[in-house]
């Protein structure tokens, strides 16, 4: 490999230096990849995949004490005539982000260990599209935020989506069937206590009841005003002064009156 450096100076007969540097890289071992991703797999089931090792002399390598962080959704088993190891994921009974580590001992100076980063989303059939629910701050006399969410079986399930449950009875919303989808319009029917909080869309399937929704309250506002003032700032800009870089004002307040900087005298 090769890597070329230039630096420019402020001498008139040499304005610009260039460096070249060359090297190898050398493999003593290592997996052919550092991390396994299975992606998205349903509650309950299973996925396998084979990773393979690559070492300087492969035919004097020697495999041992492989081992895994997890052993409730990891198995792993030696492949020593690639050399490779096979990874087996469960997903549990929970949505969720799950992964952990296998490793395995290597007769290699200087690496000993070999390490693979394993992660996979467990997911249930029925899927929603947006994940989150963002809506716009509640205010008095404005009209209520909402938005609509899609639940679509993935594996063409029947399904009916029966209502939308908040336990702060914040937001609440209506249910309507779309074609072999549901429609879910989550509407703000007062201020929220935080900014953050999580709904559920009850179902009839007894494998996914409930279906937990995260939502959060989003001031479009208070966003358009950091992103600015972190432009002014990477471009060397002194920031205005009437830019706070501040979280979203509480739910329900009125936006504050702008203040307009003094002028320095010239």
């Amino acid at each position: 490999m090769s890597k070329t450096i230039e630096v420019k100076t402020d001498a008139a007969a040499t304005p610009k230096l260039t460096l070249t540097m060359k090297g190898t890289i050398e493999v003593l071992a290592a997996f052919e990849r550092g991390s396994l991703d299975f992606g998205r797999v349903p509650m309950g089931e299973t996925r396998t995949e084979t990773v393979g090792i690559e070492a300087k002399d492969r035919s004097a390598l020697k495999l041992s004490g492989l081992t895994v962080s997890d052993a409730s959704i990891l198995k792993a088993e030696l492949v020593e005539e690639r050399p490779a190891v096979k990874v087996t994921f469960t997903a549990g009974s929970e949505p969720r982000m799950a992964g952990g580590v296998v490793r395995v001992d290597t007769n290699v100076p200087g690496a000993g260990q070999l390490t693979l980063q394993v992660r996979a989303k467990v997911a249930g059939d029925l899927d929603v599209t947006p994940p989150t629910a963002v809506l716009s701050p509640f205010e008095k006399g404005q009209p209520a935020p909402e938005i609509t969410l899609r639940i679509t079986s993935v594996g063409g399930k029947p399904f009916h989506l029966l209502r939308i449950e908040d336990p702060e009875g914040a937001l609440g919303g209506t249910v309507a069937p779309q074609g072999g989808s549901w429609l879910a319009r989550v509407i703000a029917r007062k201020a929220p206590k935080a900014d953050k909080g999580t709904i559920y869309l009850v179902t009839d399937r007894k494998d996914q009841p409930r279906l937990p929704i995260p939502y959060q309250v989003s001031d479009p506002t208070a966003s358009a005003a950091k992103a600015a003032a972190m432009r002014n700032a990477t471009q060397g800009r002194p920031m205005p002064p009437d830019v706070r870089l501040t979280g979203a004002r509480p739910v329900g307040a009125k936006p504050a009156a702008a203040v307009k900087p003094a002028l320095a005298p010239r």
